[in-house]
């Protein structure tokens, strides 16, 4: 879901691109039983199908979301994976329900990252970051909501050193380029660049008034496409007694506006320049409101979906066209992504606030409201504040003053998010206004939002927003570790889990030992990738990069060495695997292990092996530094000797290893064999009953960390000769020699 220009076409492309078995289900132009029977052909297929620009599909068969209901709420239809885009504005809700009945999720486009926004705009000014700085400075960041809008912005700068006025001026900049841009196979135009943009206004209306979805060149009948012989030939009024020929019409549909579109016809390039044209044309117009409802097919005031486009580039050109429109209609308008004129905005701001005072709509979390911000927000706004009534009001009135930047109303904010009645998902938008707004005494006044009783913050999500606001300027990373608690709902995917999951990047490096000394005494008796989503799993990422730190490193080992024992710990391996095994650094692989070992007990001296902290690279070094280890550690290094001699039958001449592929089960470089449950040497049985399928060194497949694999060897195990007091060096010598003995055995 998203407003047109955003992208929509593009994710869904990239998706498909990506995915196996996948098919694109084209319903452009097609008629009610054209559209059942892709749907059905849908179905046979099976696999994952997509459906793009349901809302463009609606302006030429209105009854699609119907059909679409229809079709995809049979039983056999539930076995192919639906991905469909739509503007929001168009959706049907009815279908929505319908959908998520069955289990379908709603995903919206975020704005671009400033990377995503650079990459975006590379192709089309010289120099990117300059022109991104430039948008930054006209406070036009609502711009990467929609990388059309961008790229036309950045095509305007590029060519004329300025940014675009207004979302209606860029956008007609851009129609003025693309029409300029004929098709270099034919003759050069010989119709003047404005009458040009006055035909296309003509294209535009049928396109979006009429459901033409495409044009044709030939009079054959295609559903949906009009022959261009068949355009009307009337004059406009500003040139009465010229009439329209359909060669004019080909020099517009000839040009880059326009794009090829099945059954030899064309279409515009995108829906949004039909939209704006076509209300461009009707706003020239002498036209009434009645006449202007009648057009729009309104009922009791509320807009048919698919026409909120057309309606709200009217509301930008001519506000006092769609004045009684607006207010009926205010978040379609919201929703449409278009910038409105002031008076628009601030009668959609209304129907907003009268809507959400009375629980009529719900919180909007993807939606951009910037565009919606205009100098008397703050006055507005303020009045609304005085009397709330609702939860939706808090929401509504905490997004709008944020995107509006009303830092004059945070104080009136302050005291919504700290007040217990309202409930959490209305006080999270109001804590992120403090955070965007306020100054630090106003940030210090949500320290008393940290330790809430589940009864007022069931989700986390006033911790989380507490959290954001305040850590690590205002707050001690002691501080942050006393309040971090398990999830209270670890069904939802909120704003706390996403926090847990980002929180590492926050820890300052002097702080990450106490952060870890903290994950480590989590991890006895809880399940942590519930209770603390990815965030043990970052910190042991960030440890590993700053492991040569004795102090890293021995909390590091201490969360390790935790992870070792039940309960199983959800790490699992990172996307490249676990961070030691595809780095180079051996020496500080090593030393980790040794900490790690110094805290392991007895029965898990195999977790060494199964996260990957030690190899068969490592066997000689084990060996030949055994009686040097601390004493905690030697006897569970003591036990890695065998297992890693064993299946290592080519080092002792290579000294080299080969961990960065994966190792077949029962070969690896030289010939040899790694220990498997066929092989007599040492059979390797997991705890489970289930046999190992490999060598334990294939580090691509290892188990999620936590996992207790006790392998029971026929080697013999290694054992420090006990002394009174503890373990002596004085019996190493015969334990060497033994583990010597266990090496060349391979």
């Amino acid at each position: 879901m998203a407003a047109g220009g955003v992208g929509k076409t593009t994710v869904l492309g990239w998706l498909r691109s990506r995915e196996a078995n996948s098919r694109e289900v084209n319903l452009l132009g097609l008629g009610k039983s054209a559209i059942r029977e892709s749907l059905h052909e849908a179905v046979a297929a099976g696999g994952a199908a997509y459906v793009d620009a349901l809302d463009q599909v609606a302006l030429a068969e209105p009854t699609v979301f119907d059909i679409v209901e229809q079709v995809l709420t049979q039983e056999n239809a539930r076995r192919v994976a639906w991905r469909l885009s739509c503007r929001p504005s168009a959706w049907s809700p009815r279908l929505g329900s319908a959908l998520r009945r069955l289990g379908f999720d709603e995903l919206r486009v975020l704005p671009l990252t400033r990377s995503a926004a650079r990459e975006v705009v590379t192709g089309d000014v010289t120099d990117a970051d300059r022109f991104l700085d430039a948008v930054v400075r006209a406070n036009l960041g609502r711009l990467s909501a929609s990388p059309m809008q961008l790229g036309a912005a950045a095509r305007q700068w590029q060519e004329t050193g300025r940014l675009p006025e207004s979302h209606a001026r860029s956008i007609r900049f851009e129609i003025v380029r693309l029409l300029s841009e004929a098709n270099p196979a034919l003759l050069p135009p010989d119709l003047a660049a404005d009458r040009q943009y006055r035909l296309a206004g003509r294209l535009g209306a049928p396109s979006v008034f009429c459901g033409v979805t495409a044009f044709a060149r030939t009079t054959s009948p295609v559903h949906g496409a009009m022959p261009v012989a068949e355009l009307p030939s009337i004059p406009e009024p500003d040139e009465p007694g010229t009439p329209i020929r359909p060669a004019d019409f080909a020099v517009v549909l000839n040009s880059a506006l326009f794009e090829a579109a099945p059954h030899a016809t064309v279409a515009f390039r995108h829906q949004q320049y039909a939209e704006y044209l076509a209300a461009d044309y009707i706003s020239q117009r002498r036209i009434t409101r009645a006449q202007l409802s009648a057009l729009l097919g309104t009922v009791d005031g509320v807009l048919p979906g698919p026409l909120v486009g057309v309606a709200a580039w009217l509301a930008a050109l001519r506000p006092d066209l769609t004045q009684d429109l607006v207010g009926a209609n205010a978040l379609a308008f919201a929703r449409s992504g278009v910038e409105l004129a002031e008076p628009a905005r601030v009668t959609v701001i209304e129907g907003l606030l009268a809507s959400a005072a009375v629980g009529d709509i719900d919180p909007e979390w993807g939606m951009d409201l910037s565009s919606l911000a205009h100098p008397g927000l703050d006055e507005q706004l303020a009045g609304h504040l005085k009397e709330v009534r609702h939860p939706a009001q808090v929401w509504w009135l905490s997004r709008l003053a944020h995107a509006g930047r009303c830092a004059g109303l945070v104080k009136m904010v302050l005291r919504l998010a700290l007040d217990p009645t309202w409930q959490a998902w209305a006080r999270r938008a109001a804590i992120a206004a403090i955070k965007a707004l306020g100054d630090d005494d106003d940030r210090r006044a949500l320290k008393a939002l940290l330790r809430l009783d589940e009864a007022v913050d069931p989700d986390d999500e006033v911790l989380a927003g507490a959290i954001e606001a305040l850590y690590p300027g205002l707050m001690s990373t002691a501080d942050l570790v006393d309040v971090l608690r398990p999830r209270r709902n670890d069904h939802l995917v909120g704003s706390y889990l996403v926090l847990l999951g980002n929180l590492t990047e926050r820890v300052p490096a002097q702080d990450l030992p106490t952060v870890l000394a903290w994950a480590a005494e989590q991890s006895h008796n809880r399940d942590s990738e519930r209770d603390y989503g990815r965030l043990i799993g970052e910190l042991i990422e960030r440890g590993w990069t700053e492991a040569n730190s004795p102090a890293v490193r021995d909390c590091l080992a201490a969360l390790l060495a935790a992870l070792a024992g039940p309960p199983r710990w959800g790490l699992g391996a990172p996307p490249n695997g676990l961070p030691w095994v595809e780095d180079i650094d051996v020496e500080r692989r090593r030393q980790l292990a040794v900490g790690v070992a110094e805290r392991l007990r007895d029965e898990t001296w195999d977790q060494l092996l199964q996260l990957g902290l030690l190899t068969a690279a490592d066997a000689d070094w084990l060996v030949d530094e055994l009686p040097r280890f601390p004493r905690t550690a030697q006897q569970a290094l003591a036990n890695c000797v065998s297992p890693c001699s064993t299946s290592r039958p080519q080092l002792r001449r290579t000294g080299s290893f080969p961990c960065r592929r994966r190792i077949p089960p029962t070969s690896q470089p030289g010939g040899g064999a790694i220990p498997s449950p066929s092989n007599p040497r040492q059979r390797t049985d997991y705890a489970d009953g289930t046999a190992a399928d490999g060598g334990i060194m294939q580090s691509k497949r290892l188990p999620r960390l936590g996992r207790r694999n006790t392998y029971r060897t026929r080697s013999r195990r290694l054992r420090p000769t006990s002394l009174p007091g503890g373990a002596s060096h004085t019996g190493w010598p015969a334990e060497t020699h033994l583990a010597k003995r266990y090496s060349a055995t391979t």
